[in-house]
Formats: structure tokens, C-alpha cells, sequence
């Protein structure tokens, strides 16, 4: 079987191509022939009468939703569309009704101008990603200014922007706020946290304000947070009561301590904690006051304390980070099989998969990195003794050389895998593959990454494609056994055929292994 072909483009899309291309076809024949002056690069056009006459024929023709994706579906396109073009476009289709703006990057002229385009237009915003503006002091008037605009925000993210006058004006004027990322921002003190909470009236308490009950999550980690006393990010904890994380902060553990000391009877809503260092005492004072915990990510916590990580009963994620295997193995054990996914990284021991599985029958997702592998998988004609991980469907592996022998025990491990991936398989030859792809069943994966492999030529890929009938992207051709004619080859091959596979080929062996990290990181953001 062949991997799928290419499906015919629905008319709903083929419209939406059709007045996307309409749209910004217009915008370049009236800033390079319009009747207001000649198109500059780094100009800041405002909208001409022929382009406010566009608006309204847009307006009156398309509902918001359907504005709203195109002007996501340009602004995204950093590279392919000139900012000019990109910042007319909010001017053009950014009206009532668009609930939804990510502005992507801009160059640092545009900061203003485009900030004062959102002001003007973005009233109902529901959610407004700007993580690509990182507003200077000459620019926070602009971005006050649209924060005070935008009441009805529930999402909304100022990434190395923020500080104690951005937080004030978002706790006044955000009522619906419930995710706030404000992660890498340095100017926070305790007077700003207090702020986003707190409704003051010259300097006197007056109450909270409304985001206080509405805020979720609020992503205070990053390099910013590093300066930040966990006593004044214990605050967030304290006040807002109906607080899930807050996201990347490294010390969130350290927080709860501190509260749980002063008031042994306060509990919290957090559903995911991030902690550095914890402790056996810390462990038990999260497992009292955070019964809801679901997801935890330890960085060098102390063996006592991964001892008892199993007494979250709510636990089904769990991310680890330098700790010894043997200490891991005990609290895996005691989870009685309620975990769904495990990160692994730098762990000290060597990891039998075997035993994992037994700990961990029910994983859906595994990523490790710099984990030391065996596999004692016996060897039995029966399919189902190698079904150790009956549901998982992603298994991530880098910094790790991946040997035939564990190769072949992830892939026989599930027959539900939709992505897999292992950095360093040079060990692997195209007849290790063949033997595996023969024995496995891969009817759902997707997506295969394999680094670096640079014993896998072009037969090898060639199976894969015929024995993975779904699988969509396959890489990093670029540190396989293959050279380029072979790769340019394949990939006409599948253009002809009209065949619905992407075959990446990024960088040289060295960078082989790390390009695929990257690209996922960024997939997860989105």
C-alpha cells in the first residue's frame, strides 16, 4: 500500500486561496501605483478611499470568521509577505466581529503603526497573541492603548514586554482574562503582581479586580523570572483562586511551600507544576495542598522526593529531569499503571524497556532524552509479546544511539503509532529495517524521523513508503545514505503521483538530529 494521495482542494478552500490572493493583490497594485504617493518599503500606509471601499465590499460579503482566517492565514506568512503588506491587511480586515488576531513578527518600525491599528479595531478580541513585538519604552503608550481596548480578552500574550504599569492596566481593564503569558518579562516587581489582582484607589484597597476569578494560567517563567522572589510569585497562587499553572516558572513548588507553611489548610487548584530542586518535605506539602495536580515537571529533584511522586493520585503526566533510574523505577512502580506520558531526560542508569512497560503498560507518549536503553524483550512467534506499549502513539528518542535490537522493540511495541522519531540510528542498515518494517504494524504512523542514519540508502525509504500506508512525512533525508539526485528523484516521484508525503531534508549529518527538536517545539506552541 502507498502512502495517501493529495485530496482535491474543497471549493470552500479553493474560495478562500481565491480571495486571500484577491486581497493581497490589491493591496500591492495600491501601494506600488495608488494614488497616495509612491510605495516605500518601510512606509506605513493608512487605508486608501479605493481600499476603504474594499473593506466594505469584504464586510458586507464574508462574515468575521471567515476575515478572521484570512488575516491570520497572511500575518502567519512572515517571511513569504512584505510586512507592508501584512500590516495593511490588519488594517483592511481587522473589524468587528474577529475574535482571534496572532500578529506574528514585525519589523521594529512597524511596532507603533501596528499597535495603533489593533487599538482602533480590536474591541472583541478574544484572543491576541503578540509575542512578536517585543515593545520597547518608546512603544508601551501603543500597547497600553490596546489593552485598554480590548475588554472581552480571554487569551492574550506579551512575551518580554511586560511590567508593573502593562500588569495594572491588564488587571483593570481585562475582566474576562483567563490565560496571561508574560513569560522572559524582567521589570516585574511585587507592586505589579499585586496590581493584576488588586483594585486600588489611591494607593487604598478597594477589593480584587475581576480577573482574579477569571485568570487560569499565567505563564510567568522564562529568563525574566529568574530575578523574581518565589514569595512574590506566591502571591498569584494565593489570590487567584481558581488557578491552574503557572506555566514555565521553575519554581512553582517552592511557592506552594511557602503559602502551605503560613496556612497549612489552603489548597489549590493547580493542575500542572513546574519545580526545581524539590524535596521530600515539598513533595508531601504538593500531595496535600494540590490534590488536582495532573501533570508535574521535576528538574533535579532529590531521589526522596521522586520516591513519592506516585502519592499524586490525579497524576497522568509526568516530565523528570536528572535523577537516578533506580529512584525513578520505584515511584513508577507504584503508579499501578496511571500514567499517560513520560519525559525522560538525562536520567543516571541504564532503562530496561521491558520494565517500563510493565510500570507503564498504558503510555500514549514517550520522549527521552539522553537515556541509557536495554531490551530484554523475549523472543516469541506470538505478535503479542512484543504489544508492551498497547496505546502508545508518539515515541520521541534523541541523544541516544538507537541499536537494531531497540529499534525493532519500538516499533513492535504498538500497533496504534502515529510518530516516531530517534535522533541517532546509525547503527541501523537498510536489512535491519527491512526486518523490522516486515514484523511491524504500522498502519497508522504518520510521521518517522530518523536523524542521523547513515547506513539507510534508498531502498530503505522506498519500503517505507510501501509499508506505511498513512505515513505523511518522513526525515532527515539529509543525514541518510542517500545523495541528493536520489532525494530530488523520490521527491518528483511523489509530485507526479500525487501522492501526500512530505520528505525533509534539512541540514547536514551533524545538524541532522536536532533540526526535528526544533521544528516539534514550535508545533507545540502553536
Amino acid at each position: 500500500m502507498m502512502p495517501p494521495h493529495k485530496a482535491v482542494h474543497s471549493l470552500r478552500r479553493l474560495a478562500n486561496d481565491r480571495v486571500l490572493y484577491t486581497v493581497c493583490g490589491v493591496i500591492l497594485e495600491e501601494l506600488f501605483f495608488g494614488e497616495q504617493g509612491q510605495w516605500e518599503q518601510l512606509g506605513h500606509p493608512v487605508l486608501t478611499p479605493r481600499l476603504q471601499v474594499f473593506r466594505d465590499v469584504l464586510c458586507n460579503a464574508l462574515v468575521p470568521k471567515l476575515l478572521q482566517e484570512l488575516l491570520n492565514t497572511i500575518l502567519e506568512r512572515n517571511e513569504a509577505v512584505e510586512a507592508t503588506v501584512r500590516f495593511t491587511a490588519v488594517q483592511l480586515l481587522l473589524v468587528p466581529g474577529v475574535t482571534k488576531l496572532a500578529v506574528g513578527h514585525f519589523p521594529e518600525p512597524f511596532y507603533a503603526p501596528i499597535l495603533s491599528a489593533i487599538a482602533e479595531s480590536a474591541a472583541q478580541l478574544q484572543t491576541l497573541d503578540l509575542r512578536g513585538v517585543w515593545v520597547r519604552e518608546m512603544h508601551k503608550f501603543y500597547l497600553c492603548k490596546v489593552i485598554r481596548r480590548i475588554h472581552t480578552i480571554r487569551h492574550l500574550t506579551l512575551r518580554y514586554t511586560s511590567d508593573d504599569e502593562i500588569l495594572a492596566i491588564v488587571g483593570k481593564h481585562c475582566p474576562q482574562l483567563e490565560t496571561l503569558d508574560i513569560s522572559g518579562s524582567e521589570n516585574i516587581s511585587e507592586s505589579g503582581i499585586r496590581s493584576l489582582y488588586e483594585k486600588r484607589i489611591n494607593d487604598v484597597f478597594k477589593g480584587f479586580n475581576d480577573c482574579a476569578k477569571t485568570l487560569k494560567v499565567v505563564d510567568i517563567g522564562g529568563p525574566g523570572a529568574q530575578h523574581l522572589p518565589v514569595s512574590q510569585v506566591s502571591l498569584l497562587l494565593r489570590f487567584l483562586p481558581n488557578l491552574n499553572s503557572l506555566g514555565a516558572f521553575e519554581r512553582t513548588g517552592a511557592a506552594v511551600e511557602i503559602l502551605f507553611e503560613e496556612d497549612p489548610t489552603l489548597r489549590f487548584n493547580l493542575i500542572y507544576l513546574h519545580d526545581l530542586y524539590t524535596t521530600k518535605q515539598r513533595m508531601e506539602i504538593i500531595v496535600k495542598a494540590c490534590p488536582k495536580i495532573q501533570g508535574m515537571y521535576l528538574d533535579c529533584p532529590k531521589a526522596s522526593a521522586v520516591h513519592i511522586i506516585h502519592l499524586n493520585k490525579e497524576m497522568r503526566n509526568l516530565r523528570v529531569h536528572k535523577c537516578r533510574w533506580s529512584d525513578l523505577e520505584l515511584t513508577l512502580l507504584n503508579f499501578h499503571s496511571r500514567l499517560r506520558t513520560l519525559y525522560m531526560s538525562t536520567i543516571f542508569g541504564t532503562v530496561n524497556i521491558l520494565s517500563l512497560s510493565k510500570y507503564c503498560p498504558n503510555l500514549t507518549r514517550i520522549e527521552l532524552h539522553g537515556v541509557t536503553l536495554i531490551s530484554s524483550v523475549p523472543d516469541s512467534p506470538d505478535p503479542q509479546t512484543y504489544r508492551i506499549f498497547p496505546e502508545l502513539r508518539e515515541l520521541l528518542i534523541y541523544r541516544t544511539p538507537v541499536s537494531p535490537l531497540l529499534m525493532g522493540t519500538f516499533m513492535k511495541s504498538s500497533e496504534v503509532l502515529e510518530h516516531l522519531s530517534f535522533g541517532e540510528c546509525n547503527q541501523i542498515t537498510d536489512e535491519d529495517l527491512k526486518d523490522h518494517l516486515n514484523s511491524s504494524t504500522l498502519e497508522h504512523l504518520t510521521q518517522l524521523w530518523f536523524g542521523q542514519a547513515q547506513q539507510l540508502s534508498l531502498p530503505s525509504l522506498q519500503l517505507i513508503i510501501d509499508k506505511c500506508p498513512l505515513v505523511t512525512s518522513i526525515g532527515n533525508l539529509a543525514a541518510w545514505a542517500l545523495n541528493s539526485a536520489e532525494i530530488v528523484f523520490m521527491k518528483m516521484q511523489l509530485e507526479l503521483s500525487n501522492t501526500d508525503l512530505t520528505l525533509h531534508d534539512y541540514g547536514s549529518l551533524e545538524q541532522g538530529e536536532g533540526f526535528i527538536i526544533l521544528l516539534q517545539e514550535e508545533d507545540h506552541e502553536e
